[in-house]
């Protein structure tokens, strides 16, 4: 029997090539850059891990490369406590590789040559059928294939199994009104929330248009993420703004990963959909105030630290939750 919590992810693991610099060069412009590094990344990497930091025990369905980078990644979710027994080496293909520019002010570019997260195929999901069957939660994102997102979500569906979508990156595809109704908890930003929707950026309380206008499609929860400005959230007793904590930004390329792991490690610890997003975008802001995709995620620690100086109501409910994974990340 799956343990209390237990999420399956689905989704891409990338590996992050990082150049800082000043600003970002335009169309044929070249710019000295500041800094290079190498970093584990993917959306549903990082989702995974996350929630693994914060105690939930976790599963990864997924594919990489035949390659250093993927023997390095599976090497890292791993190390986090996530299971890798379901993910798939390609042979003859390349791992998935992230270009990333972060500029002064802590914006970023990124360039995503999905390699193997692209051979995720909807058999995939169904070899992986008991496994989404016996968890509590499925969480997955636009990083596979659209025929295998939604074969998650429809298998997910079958046995009951609660799905956060996060639907990025913005696909040109159109995802069925009838798949979305099947999703508990949607989390877009505005961008995402814009290609879902249809709803225009320029119009007055936007997020609010679009969340109301998701939650009519079906949906039983919305959160669109605003990033600094925080998010909006709606589910059918609630339709209202939730601020974000107050940090000081170095590099925001994983905060939106943070957010949708965090959403998942607290699902069942907070009834209020507000709390939980509060939870969420706490652990969001922490990984604002590092460099990097997964370093910059907080473990356990990190968030109760966080958590005892600006918001003590989530505290006690997170810790009165001991972690349910039996490998506590400790940086």
């Amino acid at each position: 029997m799956a343990p209390e919590r237990h999420i399956v992810v689905i989704g891409g693991m990338n590996m992050d090539l990082v150049c800082k610099a000043a600003v970002a060069p335009r169309p044929g412009e070249t710019v000295v850059g500041e800094s290079f590094y190498k970093g584990l990344g993917g959306k549903g990497a990082n989702q995974a891990i996350m929630a693994a930091r914060l105690g939930a025990p976790v599963s990864f369905v997924g594919r990489v490369g035949d390659d250093e980078f993927g023997r390095e990644m599976l090497a890292a979710m791993r190390a986090n406590g996530v299971s890798t027994d379901y993910m798939r080496v390609v042979d003859g293909c390349s791992s998935g590789i992230a270009l990333i520019i972060v500029d002064a002010k802590a914006q970023n570019q990124i360039v995503v040559i999905p390699g193997a997260n692209d051979r995720l195929e909807p058999k995939d999901i169904t070899d992986a059928e008991e496994l989404i069957a016996k968890s509590s939660l499925m969480v997955t994102q636009f990083e596979s294939p659209l025929e295998t997102v939604e074969t998650a979500i429809n298998v997910a569906a079958e046995h009951g199994v609660p799905v956060i979508l996060n639907p990025a990156p913005v696909i040109t595809q159109k995802i069925s009104p009838s798949t979305l109704k099947k999703v508990q908890m949607l989390v877009p930003n505005e961008t995402e929330a814009e290609a879902l929707t249809g709803v225009k950026q320029d119009v007055p309380d936007f997020a609010m248009a679009a969340a109301g206008s998701l939650r009519e499609i079906g949906v039983e929860r919305v959160i669109v993420t605003l990033g600094d400005v925080g998010s909006v959230i709606a589910d059918p007793q609630t339709l209202k703004r939730i601020p974000a904590y107050k940090v000081t930004p170095i590099d925001t390329t994983a905060a939106g990963d943070a957010f949708v792991g965090a959403l998942a490690a607290g699902y069942f610890l907070f009834d209020e959909l507000e709390m939980l997003a509060r939870f969420a975008s706490a652990a969001g802001a922490l990984a604002v105030t590092k460099k990097g995709s997964q370093v910059s995620l907080p473990s356990r620690q990190d968030l109760e630290r966080f958590l005892s100086q600006h918001d003590s109501a989530l505290l006690s409910h997170f810790q009165h939750k001991p972690s349910d994974n039996n490998h506590d990340y400790s940086p």
